[in-house]
């Protein structure tokens, strides 16, 4: 323990314990970064990913959560019932990754949370806006609520494989739901959203998409 603080993996907390350290941004470069936002294909490619790392990760969680690690994952999912349905949009969608990030810290296993925060934080800077995209369905969001609490149930069960299984099918949903939107065009609107908020973000901008980027799968 003490040499991952030694090295800046670790930040210890008079009092407050010991935490993982925020250096997620090593993990995917800003050349990455850019080709990731330019394509649509590269959504697919991050979900697939991210489909075999939350599976893990909840199976992992269900085999290694410690009554502390409980305690958090309970108090997010009451926020997040407390927010479906009355609190605003914004409240929700952060108690899907507080959740998601929970799930990943009882694990208990430092390069695959690092990963999993790498993945979050395309998310949380707009590189990808599946998040709007699928909360906006109709009934999606009774939906998603339902799918977190299977993560949660099938942890707080202590039983990995359903905790896996739940986990993938949380993000075949979302799969789904990103292929529908480009499909729909949706698609072509949210790129435009996008660019404008690099923009906006003063985030270095290539002249032009390039041509297969408004294309349907």
């Amino acid at each position: 323990m003490k040499e991952l603080e030694n090295r800046g993996l670790l930040i210890s907390h008079h009092g407050g314990g010991t935490f993982v350290a925020d250096v997620i941004g090593q993990i995917f470069s800003k050349p990455v970064i850019e080709l990731i936002a330019r394509h649509p294909q590269a959504t697919q490619d991050y979900l697939e990913y991210r489909r075999e790392l939350e599976g893990l990760t909840a199976e992992l969680a269900a085999r290694r959560a410690t009554a502390f690690d409980r305690d958090i994952l309970t108090r997010i999912m009451t926020q997040m019932r407390a927010a479906h349905g009355n609190g605003p949009f914004e409240t929700e969608l952060a108690a899907d990754i507080d959740l998601h990030n929970a799930i990943g810290e009882s694990a208990h296993n430092i390069i695959l949370l690092h990963t999993l925060r790498a993945c979050y934080r395309l998310l949380s800077n707009g590189i990808f806006f599946h998040r709007s995209i699928v909360f906006s369905a109709p009934g999606a969001s009774d939906k998603l609520l339902a799918q977190h609490e299977a993560i949660f149930d099938a942890i707080m069960a202590a039983d990995p494989e359903r905790a896996r299984a739940a986990a993938q099918a949380h993000i075949d949903f979302i799969i789904t739901a990103t292929r529908e939107a480009e499909r729909s065009g949706e698609w072509t609107r949210i790129s435009q959203l996008r660019i404008q908020q690099r923009d906006q973000q003063g985030a270095p901008q290539t002249a032009k998409p390039l041509p297969d980027e408004t294309k349907t799968s």
